[in-house]
């Protein structure tokens, strides 16, 4: 027929491995689905925020900041969905650490300051819109933790 790989274009069940700084979004969703882990979880907002660090630095001006913080945006939604806000604000506390010690291509305060503007700061503990309230609280355990306290009560 056409040589066309269907399957190769859908995706197929194929798993990514990586996220590209072209596709970030849809690669680091797709991921972070895919995980079955913490660790992968925490390995893919790595990889988003290296793709992110580097659109910062090659940027000129400011060119790629808007990208970059939809990108941030995205992955801070993903986190508070999935309750691992820790992992979102020790992404933040590093590129506040790195922008204003100018080790993303010199000054780029200004970022910080658009940072700030977006509302993308560190995840409270009270925030409303955040399922990870307290994890260690017994009201917020997850399901699972809740289903193996029961089991193992219940002498099962």
């Amino acid at each position: 027929m056409s040589g066309l790989n269907v399957e190769a274009l859908l995706g197929g069940d194929k798993k990514k491995t990586r996220i590209s700084s072209q596709n970030a979004i849809p690669d680091f969703r797709q991921m972070i689905n895919n995980s079955d882990s913490i660790d992968g979880i925490r390995q893919s907002a790595q990889q988003l925020g290296a793709v992110i660090e580097a659109r910062i630095k090659d940027s000129f001006g400011d060119i790629g900041y808007a990208r970059a913080l939809e990108e941030i945006g995205v992955m801070r939604e993903e986190l508070i969905d999935l309750e691992e806000p820790e992992i979102y604000n020790d992404f933040a506390k590093d590129l506040k650490r790195k922008l204003l010690s100018e080790q993303l291509g010199g000054n780029r305060k200004d970022f910080w300051w658009e940072f700030r503007k977006s509302k993308l700061g560190i995840i409270e503990a009270t925030e409303e819109d955040t399922k990870a309230v307290c994890r260690k609280h017994p009201l917020n355990r997850s399901l699972r933790e809740l289903r193996l306290t029961d089991h193992v009560s219940s002498g099962l």
